[in-house]
């Protein structure tokens, strides 16, 4: 019994160091995933949203709260908005949830852009067709990987939603 005890032990800290490695495993996907997203949506800010000040992996905490941003743009000569960006390798519906509070609760965590909108871009290797509608669909605009690099992938009558 005493041998049995200690092989259930054994199997349960494996398992759990197991658990940790493939953790450790998707963060550094989403890493890779952020890092090869990067020049082409610091590219899209800069074009096609006009953005001067880029800034990525941005962390913010007030309150005891915290957001965390993989990039955040914002420019001095257009006053009416900013744009944060979401880089998902495949994105899931709590990845979603997560962008729509971050869009909900900016300017409470930054007060000092509050007379401006806030646009979001999402950019995924991986999406589902249903979560791609609905991406759309709230407005926010979505870039996916074409020819290895990510252009915005959004239909011709898209309407993009400030928050």
């Amino acid at each position: 019994k005493l041998e049995v005890d200690q092989q259930f032990k054994e199997s349960d800290r494996r398992l759990r160091e197991l658990g940790k490695q493939i953790a450790g495993l998707g963060d550094k996907f989403g890493g890779f995933t952020e890092g090869l997203a990067w020049p082409s949506i610091e590219k899209i800010l800069r074009e096609t949203f006009q953005m001067e000040n880029i800034t990525q992996n941005m962390q913010v905490s007030q309150n005891g709260h915290t957001m965390e941003l993989d990039a955040f743009a914002w420019s001095r000569k257009i006053v009416d908005h900013v744009v944060i960006v979401e880089v998902k390798s495949k994105l899931r519906f709590d990845g979603l949830e997560q962008l729509q509070r971050n869009l909900k609760d900016f300017h409470d965590f930054f007060p000092e852009f509050k007379d401006r909108k806030v646009y979001a871009l999402l950019a995924s290797v991986d999406i589902p067709s249903d979560l791609r509608q609905q991406v759309v669909n709230k407005g926010i605009y979505l870039a996916t990987i074409h020819d290895d690099e990510f252009k915005l992938d959004v239909p011709e009558d898209f309407e993009p939603r400030a928050y």
